[in-house]
């Protein structure tokens, strides 16, 4: 059993029923990631500055691996706790990781698990993601009144540099209308695969990386709120549109 305790502080300001959303999609794990035997987060006892403590394991460090790159973890989980996310509401973090079996600290304990084929397939390790070929990454980011332009200015200077060699390319830049008096932009970015995204997040996850922390440090001062989601194309029928007679002398509607 490979297992972690996870210490979280929650950033000012950030309300009770956000912070109840996300206690209860970090209980509701298991039910989406194979492997994921435990998910339970209780208050953190004082004198210590964190506020939460998310206590969860794995049956073995495969499985582990495989949370990383799963899509409940890439889109529900990094909603909340992923520090590029607008709605991050995380301002510092502690994970401990620990086994009682040194076998289930080593990649590759999981081998017996892929290869059975009695297992279920919910015992099974899947691949990376659940989907091939190109995926996008929509973000709708909320900007503070007035700082849309510095918002983008930021983005050309420090984040599209960044994305260089990660086959990463943007497919659209949208922002609500000045007189609209909102403050808002759509973004979205085309990834050549699902381990492309898995690549550059484990590239900008960690705090000590200058380019992604001087971003980040430059954006929170910009943006107000948002969401993000990994999407892939949906296979739609698309329906003949109905076609109607108007009667003579009818004004259109």
């Amino acid at each position: 059993m490979y297992k972690r305790a996870y210490a979280i502080q929650v950033k000012p300001g950030v309300g009770e029923d956000t912070v109840a959303e996300l206690i209860r999609v970090l209980h509701d794990a298991p039910q989406h990631i194979p492997g994921m035997t435990r998910s339970v987060v209780r208050p953190a006892l004082p004198p210590a500055k964190y506020d939460l403590i998310w206590d969860n394991a794995f049956r073995n460090v495969d499985f582990y691996m495989n949370y990383l790159s799963h899509p409940y973890h890439c889109n529900v989980i990094d909603h909340f706790m992923y520090r590029e996310s607008p709605a991050a509401v995380i301002g510092e973090s502690l994970c401990l990781r620990w086994s009682e079996l040194d076998r289930d600290l080593e990649p590759g304990a999981a081998e017996d698990e892929m290869t059975d084929p009695a297992a279920s397939p919910d015992e099974r390790l899947p691949t990376v993601g659940d989907h091939h070929g190109p995926l996008y990454l929509v973000e709708h980011v909320e900007v503070l009144p007035g700082k849309v332009q510095e918002y983008l200015q930021a983005m050309q200077e420090d984040y599209l540099p960044m994305l260089t060699g990660f086959g990463i390319r943007q497919v659209s830049c949208l922002r609500t209308p000045s007189a609209s008096g909102e403050d808002e932009i759509m973004l979205m970015w085309e990834l050549a695969d699902w381990q492309t995204f898995v690549d550059f997040r484990a590239f900008f996850q960690f705090e000590n990386e200058p380019e992604s922390t001087n971003w980040l440090a430059r954006i929170n001062r910009l943006r107000s709120g948002g969401r993000r989601r990994l999407m892939v194309p949906a296979t739609t029928t698309t329906a003949r549109p109905a076609t109607t007679t108007a009667q003579p002398g009818a004004a259109p509607g």
